[in-house]
């Protein structure tokens, strides 16, 4: 699993862990002035996560977002993954279409059992290939593209 985050992550020196809690976060219209539409770490969602949970750095797409948490004492920093349910979803996509937010509470939920990272490595690790069937013919996957899609490449500035 290569992605902008994971390769971020090991910039950092760190690791993703899966949240053990779901949280709700409150974003206020101050959130929504300046927000960048399309951009994971400056939506309005990056925004109120930096704000409310004293985040250093976060980065919203569809369907997770991941949250680095700053190192205090003798914990070190971390990040955390949690996963945004469909009306959190619907509300991002509405923003990036239209470039307006609805202020409100939104819910980013820990993983289930299945959900966890662990738990996606397995059934990877199960598969003979990253597009093969069992019988070694390759199946190209179709991917569709929206033009609401979020940007998926993460400045890696962050220190």
């Amino acid at each position: 699993m290569s992605t902008s985050v994971t390769k971020l992550a090991k910039a950092w020196g760190l690791s993703i862990t899966d949240a053990r809690d779901p949280v709700t976060v409150v974003i206020k219209k101050e959130d929504t002035k300046g927000a960048t539409c399309k951009d994971p770490e400056d939506c309005v969602i990056a925004r109120a996560l930096k704000r409310q949970m004293a985040a250093e750095w976060c980065a919203i797409f569809r369907s997770t977002a991941t949250v680095r948490f700053a190192g205090v004492g003798k914990r070190k920093a971390r990040l955390v993954r949690y996963l945004l349910p469909k009306d959190t979803r619907d509300a991002i996509e509405a923003f990036d279409s239209t470039k307006r937010f609805k202020p409100g509470k939104y819910r980013f939920d820990a993983p289930t059992k299945s959900q966890t990272l662990g738990a996606c490595r397995e059934r990877t690790a199960k598969r003979p290939g990253r597009h093969e069937t069992g019988s070694g013919e390759i199946r190209r996957k179709v991917v569709h593209a929206t033009s609401t899609a979020r940007i998926n490449t993460l400045r890696l500035t962050h220190a």
